[in-house]
């Protein structure tokens, strides 16, 4: 049967308001009502119902992005408008008439004569507003210069200014030798050893032999960019490779224009940026904590055995506030996802478990539990999405060789393709969901690696301010490191645009915050750093113009499949990334414990006895194994929360639980109907049954499933069991 349905907006400001509707039979429909008065009511919305189908009840979907009046946000009903979740009953007598929904800030309904109306759904906020921008996407790669993806990719902008890049005439001298930029196949893009990048490697790249450190931590100032081959020279010879012209021009080398990058391909489509810098010339892991929190809590070298002895860095790093507590304290949210099942590398070189550990959870504050597998992206998307920040690592493949070979990072000793594959892989999930059109995303690279680059950084930064209590080369953090590659995509930007403005790994956090959180900052940094709003145009571009999908077009690099025993004798450095990555496997391992003392030191212990890199290997794998576990338990809850979980899953938690299906549904659709936020009256719960249910989800979740959450009670619970229970009760 057919109707005719218009919406009225009661929400008190103006509004933009969609209706997403799934008959019994499945199809979907929705439609958008724009901009609407309060009080307003557009166009008739036609669609089809089968009243005898499930009693009539179809599912529905409203959200209302209200841009003024007395509640400004995004407000929501369960599910999304590819999958709605809210049931209502429609009768034939509905039959060809006009139906009003009338829809406000916390519910919506059937509109009646005396501009009431009756409830079907709830609504609840997942936002502040903002008309253009509402998800910001971060995926951040692994150790790839701007001049080595972009140098030679030859792209312009709509009025024909080039990108800065390269040609042959820049150079580096190793013993009087020229060794020249040149451009080589993506595909070809083999070095015979990892650049080094660590602090001192980047002052000799940027500075040349023998550069120190001036008075006040000052950076030297005779930045020539003319070191990277003299410092390479030493990698070759550490790894018994000829120091010949052939081998130094790797580190001088970049990706031919041909065969095209899916980077590439995003970046004429949308935008790149040829003067954004790594917060500061030193390695991983203090770079990836500036894009996170403007600080690295004065880190400027990668973590060191005694940090990782000292059992108060079993909670992490701690730099406080973060990006992800600033939302948190906004009244918005984040989600994390992590390539932990090391999606792309396909089945050689195989499986690294050290390498598939998310590096923001080295922080304290960022709980291992809070990183969702990749697998699941795509898919969340296109379901109820709140969260107005999603940031997104890859697998950082043989972390325990030091060869990070067989992952999806980039980096530079690895294949680019798998990499490739995950940039497709989130640009097509983001592009194919509902949140396309008010979505922006960042993809850029952590540090350059120890690849050259032409362009010398700028020495101007603000330092962050705040604890340096990590310092241990006493920097004053106003010099920027290289060039890394950043693309921004959305359907808000133009294509073909090349952003010459400075930016660094702050302006990520400038940028979140003054959409979400204006007039927040986290440090000095952050604070002046320049933000992405100036490529957001005024106008949306068409449907048509934003391509769906993008390919892989690189063939993989012929190589060995890696040999994650190589290195296994060979013993543990000082400090490293390996370092890093024991360290987080420790963190992990201090989560999955009770979480006393006693536990941290026995921890401390059994580090303090690895050895070898087949030591740390072994030790790592073994807790991220238990991890896993316990994960599948505690996702199994989150599942049947967010309503992904299939019908023999549904039975298994009703059997762990002690209730029948019949009525774990019943509560959930009651759940669903009221945002997570009603009272028990307003449910039509009865309080001995939310109490017993209480009562079995907290033994769940004490028995089978991590717990820890310093905010209110010192444990985790996974999203919308046992706390949400309490609330009701």
């Amino acid at each position: 049967m057919k109707t005719f349905l218009q919406v009225r907006n009661h929400t008190g400001g103006q509004a933009t308001i969609t209706v997403g509707h799934r008959t019994v039979s499945g199809q979907i429909q929705f439609h958008v009502w724009g901009d609407m008065a309060v009080g307003g009511r557009g166009e008739s919305m036609v669609f089809d119902f089968d009243p005898s189908g499930s009693q009539g009840a179809d599912l529905w979907y409203v959200s209302a992005a209200v841009a003024d009046g007395p509640a400004p946000g995004i407000y929501e009903s369960a599910g999304s408008r590819v999958a709605p979740r809210t049931p209502w009953t429609l009768n034939a007598s509905d039959e060809a008439n006009n139906l009003v929904l009338g829809v406000g800030v916390t519910r919506f309904g059937r509109e009646l004569v005396n501009n009431t109306f009756d409830t079907v759904g709830r609504l609840h906020k997942t936002g502040p507003f903002n008309k253009k921008i509402r998800n910001v996407f971060l995926l951040m790669l692994e150790n790839r210069s701007f001049d080595h993806l972009f140098g030679w990719s030859g792209l312009k902008d709509a009025s024909e200014t080039n990108i800065e890049g390269l040609d042959a005439t820049f150079f580096n001298l190793f013993n009087d030798q020229r060794i020249s930029c040149a451009a080589v196949p993506a595909g070809d893009l083999n070095l015979s050893a990892d650049p080094g990048h660590e602090w001192e490697d980047v002052m000799e790249g940027l500075c040349g032999t023998g550069a120190v450190l001036g008075q006040g931590g000052a950076y030297p100032t005779n930045i020539q960019c003319s070191g990277f081959v003299q410092n390479y020279a030493k990698a070759l010879q550490k790894k018994g490779v000829a120091q010949d012209a052939q081998h130094l021009a790797e580190i001088m080398s970049g990706v031919a224009r041909e065969p095209r990058l899916v980077l590439h391909r995003l970046a004429e489509s949308y935008a790149v940026c040829d003067h954004w810098f790594c917060s500061l010339p030193g390695p991983t892991w203090p770079n990836r904590f500036f894009a996170l929190t403007a600080s690295s809590g004065g880190l400027e070298v990668s973590p060191n055995k005694g940090q990782l002895f000292a059992s108060e860095y079993l909670r992490g790093f701690t730099i406080q506030p973060t990006i992800f507590s600033a939302l948190k304290a906004a009244g918005c949210d984040y989600r994390l996802y992590k390539d932990s099942d090391n999606l792309f590398a396909g089945p050689e070189p195989g499986f690294f478990g050290m390498g598939g550990q998310m590096i923001a959870a080295g922080l304290t504050g960022v709980h291992r539990s809070e990183a969702r597998s990749f697998g699941n992206f795509a898919q969340d998307l296109k379901g109820n999405y709140p969260y107005q920040f999603t940031f997104i690592e890859p697998h950082y493949g043989d972390a325990a060789g030091g060869s990070y070979q067989g992952g999806s990072s980039q980096h530079p000793m690895d294949d680019i393709v798998p990499g490739e594959k995950l940039i497709a892989a989130t640009y097509n999930a983001i592009r194919n969901s509902p949140l396309w059109e008010h979505s922006l995303l960042i993809i850029t690279y952590d540090e350059a690696g120890g690849l050259y680059d032409h362009v010398i950084p700028p020495a101007n930064a603000v330092a962050p301010g705040g604890s340096q209590i990590y310092s241990r080369r006493s920097f004053n953090f106003q010099q920027l490191g290289p060039r890394v590659p950043a693309v921004i995509v959305s359907p808000w930007i133009a294509k073909k645009t090349i952003d010459k403005a400075t930016y660094d790994h702050t302006s990520i956090i400038a940028t979140v915050l003054g959409i979400f959180a204006p007039n927040t900052h986290l440090t000095e940094r952050d604070r002046v750093a320049r933000k992405l709003d100036g490529l957001i145009a005024q106008e949306i571009r068409p449907e048509a113009d934003c391509p769906l999908s993008f390919d892989v077009q690189v063939q993989r690099q012929t190589r060995s499949a890696t040999n994650q025993s190589a290195r296994d004798a060979d013993p543990l450095p000082d400090d490293g990334n390996v370092i890093g990555f024991v360290h987080l496997a420790a963190k992990t391992d201090f989560d999955l414990s009770d979480g006393s003392q006693e536990s941290a030191e026995a921890i401390v212990q059994r580090i303090k006895s690895l050895q070898t890199h087949g030591d740390a290997r072994g030790y790592a794998e073994g807790v991220l194994s238990r991890a896993k576990d316990d994960e599948t338990d505690g996702d199994k809850v989150d599942d049947l929360v967010y309503g992904n979980a299939d019908a023999r899953l549904i039975a298994q938690i009703c059997a762990d639980v002690g209730m029948k299906v019949s009525d774990l549904n019943g509560l959930l659709t009651t759940v669903f109907a009221t945002s997570f936020q009603r009272n028990l009256n307003a449910a039509g719960l009865k309080s001995d049954r939310v109490g017993l249910l209480l009562q079995k989800v907290e033994e769940y979740e004490a028995n089978r499933t991590e717990i820890i959450d310093a905010e209110e009670n010192d444990y985790f619970i996974p999203r919308g069991t046992s706390a949400l229970l309490r609330s009701w009760s």
